[in-house]
């Protein structure tokens, strides 16, 4: 539906789960509201192994939503700001070595289309009618097995691997997928969100909260409640927007 003007209702929520300390995930903006674009949005999600990851997943999502000095900027420089802004934490820091974050921004133009870039294992789906679509490509040990024909997708949600990434903001190198261009229709939802979710819920489960909640706050609640209920072993992260 390109070249119509198209709004946007949407909400975000992080929670920190039940069984982490500290909230290593980051979301902006935080809150929820309507918008007729454009419209910004960014979930990074801190790796837990490394150090710092909620100070990587904040500047990384400060660094990707911020208003750009001139001009227009891509989804794909937004990304690269983010691991602009973890690299240079970590140099900036007598006491921190190794820090990283996944990131995925998308943009939302007025005219319903949608850009997105991103980097790790946090996702974005597109709810279309019957249908529910991953759109971005985990960026993992899992899915390189999967791509190479070593394992299925089914055997690729258990594999040890799927918790490995192979891109990361603050990494030497990384890798920014970009998915640009995808038409929007009233009535869509798109869904953000870190592994704290997909981990807890199948695609299944959470499609249908998102059938079952027409307000995107609702969806957020419900979403992060279910994970919750599911077992919360990680930090949960969701956006959701509703086209209009």
């Amino acid at each position: 539906m390109a070249g119509t003007s198209l709004s946007f209702d949407w909400a975000t929520s992080t929670d920190v789960g039940l069984n982490r300390e500290r909230n290593e995930d980051s979301v902006a903006p935080l809150g929820n509201g309507e918008s007729s674009g454009p419209l910004i949005i960014a979930v990074a999600d801190g790796l837990g192994g490394l150090e710092a990851g909620d100070e990587a997943s904040r500047r990384a999502v400060g660094a990707a939503t911020a208003a750009p000095a001139s001009g227009n900027t891509s989804v794909v420089d937004r990304v690269q700001a983010g691991d602009r802004a973890v690299k240079n934490f970590i140099l900036a820091s007598d006491d921190i070595a190794n820090s990283a974050t996944t990131l995925t921004v998308a943009s939302f133009s007025a005219d319903g289309v949608l850009d997105a870039a991103h980097v790790g294992d946090s996702r974005l789906y597109i709810a279309s009618g019957s249908e529910f679509v991953q759109v971005t490509t985990d960026q993992t040990v899992a899915q390189r097995k999967v791509d190479a024909g070593e394992i299925t997708i089914g055997q690729a949600a258990v594999d040890p691997g799927r918790h490995i990434l192979t891109s990361a903001c603050g990494l030497l190198d990384i890798k920014v997928q970009h998915i640009p261009g995808l038409e929007l229709q009233r009535g869509d939802a798109v869904l953000m969100c870190s592994d704290g979710l997909t981990e807890m819920l199948t695609d299944h489960e959470i499609n249908q909260i998102l059938v079952a909640e027409s307000d995107p706050v609702e969806a957020t609640t419900a979403l992060v409640d279910a994970a919750n209920q599911a077992g919360g072993v990680d930090n949960i992260t969701v956006a959701v927007i509703h086209v209009g």
